[in-house]
């Protein structure tokens, strides 16, 4: 299988990550994660505009991360491996575009921009906490709530509200969409492999398709059915 390009999974900047490290190998450059993500993420910049940073950071780095621009990156312990099943809406989004649509958001009313800011780096921090003690129930619940803020600011649609609605009636802990929004993927918590094949089979019900990735553990993280091709790295 193919991940689905421009959905919010990152695909551009493990891209621009990997053409940094292969360009690098080919002079004999030797640069360590951060030089990389740094500068993979002028790569992002010319197709997004004023990306976080966080896509470029992760694929860099790797594992299971807490990113605040310009602070060091966290690294994170789970407590258990993060099961997570990921659905592709099929509609094309644009970082760029919605990048703006936050601009101007803001621009609407700095004031309760940055009440919703705060209650989304709260969420944040409850979420790292919930991880670290293997509180999957929790971490959905929290998964829930940032996506009623997201759809707030309009970076939603119905397609993706549709699709977390399905997960969590099929079992999901929690669901919301992930990258900038405007389209492509959402993401749902579930507590073990019976109850993410029943949420990919309720995403896949209302036409559109779905993965699960597994985070916080060494061995390969996305699985899929056992006749699509596709190569799985570490």
């Amino acid at each position: 299988m193919a991940l689905p390009a421009g959905a919010g999974l990152g695909c551009s900047a493990a891209l621009g990550v990997a053409v940094v490290r292969a360009l690098d190998a080919a002079v004999g450059h030797r640069a360590d994660d951060a030089q990389v993500a740094a500068r993979s993420l002028a790569w992002e910049q010319v197709f997004h505009g004023n990306p976080s940073g966080l896509d470029n950071a992760m694929a860099a780095h790797g594992g299971i991360k807490r990113f605040v621009r310009g602070e060091p990156l966290e690294t994170l312990r789970a407590a258990r491996p993060l099961r997570l099943v990921i659905g592709d809406s099929g509609e094309a989004s644009s970082t760029r575009e919605m990048v703006a649509a936050v601009a101007r958001h803001r621009a609407r009313g700095e004031g309760r921009f940055q009440k919703s800011l705060d209650a989304i780096a709260a969420l944040v921090s409850n979420a790292q906490l919930a991880l670290e003690d293997g509180d999957l129930r929790a971490l959905g619940q929290l998964m829930d709530l940032n996506q009623a803020l997201l759809s707030a600011w309009m970076l939603s649609t119905t397609r993706l509200e549709e699709m977390c609605a399905a997960a969590r009636d099929a079992g999901a802990h929690g669901a919301k969409l992930t990258g900038a929004g405007g389209g492509g993927c959402m993401i749902a918590v579930v507590e073990d492999a019976e109850t993410a094949a029943k949420v990919v089979a309720a995403i896949e019900a209302l036409g559109r398709t779905a993965f699960e990735s597994i985070a916080g553990t060494d061995e390969p993280t996305i699985a899929a059915d056992a006749g699509d091709d596709f190569e799985v790295t570490r």
